[in-house]
This record gives structure tokens, C-alpha cells and sequence, in this order.
């Protein structure tokens, strides 16, 4: 499937893989055909004539494009002037205007159907790897530059505590995931591809990082972090394994929803409970 390549790069560059590029010609290596000059630094006049732009794209047929073109040319018949255009109602017979107290009949109104298309998903993710055994990812309110705020990380840090974990709110480092990567026309954004970017991202998380422990603080847009067929509702209340990653996860509560709403802190420490004894059993407490 052809990709928009500022579309690839940015995909790239949020999996961790970095992208090269070629800045000088290889030894014994064959120019691009579209892209040779320029990368050789090789200046050439912009093309004119229609023949020298199909010469430049299409150098196996060189001569013959460029007989055909004129050959085209040359046959081409020569326009005739066009007539002017005739009145809109000539040759029709005139209508006599109603009289005044004549009824006139309303013109019947056809519906229109207007198809709107579905908005692009919009989110943003904050992942905290906090240990060896748990990682948290929180939902953020989306913007372009989404960010933590401190209220949030000094929330966060209380819940590790709760946890056991005892935690810095200072050292508490996320990496932001914000969807889209870019804007335009041209670029992917549906559904589908925001949970397979995401899931890449979160997949190189883990990679460098494993843990057997996730805690996810989410609400509207949860349902990304998972297949589409998969209900990560059904754990509610308790532990689920993720279908693609080994590792446990509770999904609760997000972080600004709780500053913002301070009593949701008392489902969110019930969500938690079974994440607590688990890893109070693998500390050994």
C-alpha cells in the first residue's frame, strides 16, 4: 500500500527507527531517474516545452515522445471560432405574468442529504515506566504539545505510594504519544491506523523496558490501547492480560479526572486493589 512519506517518517520516528538518506552518490551506483539531478547537485533549467518535460520523465522513450508530441501538433485541426451563445428563453413562447390575484402554487422542495464524514480520532497518552513491575499510562487531554500537568504528577505519585511503590513526583519521566502524528489530506488517520500506531509505540516501550504490570488511567479513548475486537471492559473490577503483550493490566480512571473531580479517587483506589495484592505477592510483603 503507497504511503505518504512524511506519513512514514513520522510513523518511523515514533516506533524509534531512524530513517536514512543518501546525502552523496554511491560509487558505481545508477541515478534516480526522477530524482538523480537533484541529488547530485547537478543545477538544470526548468523545462519549457512539453517535449523536454516528457525527455526528463521518460528517458528510454526520449525521441520518440518528444516526434510524437510535434507530430500532434503539427496534425492538429485549428479551432473554429465558436458562435455566440443563444439567449437563455429564445424561441420560446412568452408567459404571461399571473394576475394579482391569482394564486400561485408553492414550488415543492426537494431534501437534500448531507453525508458527513466521520471526524479523525484525536488523543493523547502519557506513558511513566516506573519499574520492573509496573508501567503507567495516562490519557491526556488532547492538544498538540500535551503535557503532564503537576497537579497530575504529584497525583500520581500519591497512588504509587498507595501501591507500595514508593515514588518521587520529580523523577515520575513520561513519554507523550499525541494522535495524529501529522495533518493533511493525504495522510492516514483513521481508527485503525491510530491502534496500530499506538500500539507500535507502546510496543517499543516494552521492549525496552518489559514490565508485567500495566496500569492504564484512561477514559474516552481506552479502546485504543486494544484490538478492535477485543473488550477491555470485561475486566472490570480486576486484572485482565492484555491479548497482545504478556503482561496484567487494570484500566480506571484518568488522572485529570480525578483533579478534576476529586471523589472519583474512591473508585479508582477500589479499581486498584487487585493490582495491590499483586504486587505486594511478587514483592514477597
Amino acid at each position: 500500500m503507497a504511503m505518504n512519506e512524511l506519513q512514514r517518517q513520522a510513523y518511523l520516528r515514533e516506533l524509534g527507527i531512524q530513517s536514512y538518506f543518501p546525502r552523496r552518490a554511491l560509487p558505481g551506483a545508477k541515478p534516480s531517474r526522477l530524482f538523480g539531478a537533484s541529488v547530485l547537485g547537478v543545477p538544470r533549467a526548468p523545462a519549457t516545452d512539453l517535449s523536454e518535460i516528457v525527455a526528463s520523465v521518460m528517458p528510454v522513450a526520449t525521441a520518440q515522445g518528444a516526434a510524437l508530441l510535434h507530430v500532434e501538433k503539427a496534425s492538429r485541426p485549428a479551432l473554429a471560432p465558436t458562435a455566440a451563445p443563444t439567449p437563455v428563453g429564445a424561441g420560446l413562447p412568452a408567459i404571461a405574468a399571473p394576475a394579482a390575484n391569482a394564486a400561485v402554487a408553492p414550488t415543492p422542495t426537494v431534501p437534500v442529504t448531507v453525508s458527513v464524514s466521520a471526524a479523525p480520532p484525536r488523543f493523547a497518552f502519557a506513558y511513566f515506566p516506573v519499574g520492573e513491575e509496573l508501567a503507567v499510562i495516562n490519557e491526556l487531554p488532547w492538544a498538540k504539545s500535551a503535557s503532564v500537568t503537576p497537579a497530575c504528577r504529584q497525583l500520581l505519585a500519591g497512588m504509587l505510594r498507595a501501591l507500595g511503590m514508593p515514588s518521587d513526583e520529580r523523577a515520575l519521566t513520561s513519554m507523550v504519544f499525541t494522535w495524529p502524528l501529522l495533518e493533511g489530506p493525504d495522510i492516514e488517520q483513521g481508527e485503525e491506523s491510530a491502534r496500530q500506531t499506538l500500539a507500535g509505540f507502546l510496543a517499543r516501550r516494552l521492549k525496552l523496558r518489559p514490565v508485567r504490570h500495566l496500569l492504564v488511567l484512561a477514559e474516552q479513548s481506552a479502546g485504543y490501547l486494544f484490538p478492535a475486537d477485543f473488550d477491555w471492559q470485561q475486566g472490570h473490577g480486576g486484572l485482565q492480560r492484555h491479548p497482545h503483550f504478556d503482561m496484567q493490566l487494570v484500566v480506571t480512571r484518568s488522572l485529570n479526572a480525578m483533579d478534576a473531580v476529586p471523589d472519583l479517587k474512591r473508585e479508582v483506589w477500589q479499581a486498584m486493589q487487585p493490582l495491590r495484592l499483586a504486587l505486594a505477592k511478587q514483592s514477597g510483603t
